[in-house]
């Protein structure tokens, strides 16, 4: 729980991305919780497969290339429907361009089960 709490507190008030919540947003931010699952590497021999294999709405992923790394949620999903987009908002969010695909590049994906403020009794 107290690990919950300093995550929790360091992505309202310390991640560099984004300005700190302020007294006036808190009022009306809710709280969601994601519990992932173990992350399943993915065997793809090409973008195109890579494409095939995910699973829109279901899937989070994360994309590896050398020491590039990133991941999202399944929830990302909401805003980006299409896989294609999907995968390359991926790409650009692990500082590579849009466009780009090695044969070495290194998927995997992971399911979530969420938790909301909003579902507690």
């Amino acid at each position: 729980m107290e690990d919950l709490k300093a995550n929790a507190k360091a992505a309202a008030f310390l991640d560099p991305r984004f300005e700190p919540l302020t007294q006036t947003e808190f009022a009306t931010t809710r709280v969601e919780v994601s519990l992932l699952s173990a992350a399943e590497p993915m065997s793809v021999s090409s973008e195109a497969d890579a494409l095939a294999q995910i699973r829109p709405g279901v899937d989070g992923l994360i994309l590896q290339y050398g020491d590039r790394r990133s991941t999202f949620l399944p929830q990302v999903w909401e805003n980006i429907g299409e896989p294609s987009e999907f995968l390359r908002q991926l790409k650009l969010k692990a500082g590579l361009s849009a466009d780009f695909w090695a044969p070495d590049v290194k998927l995997s994906r992971y399911t979530v089960v969420k938790y909301s403020e909003q579902d507690l009794p």
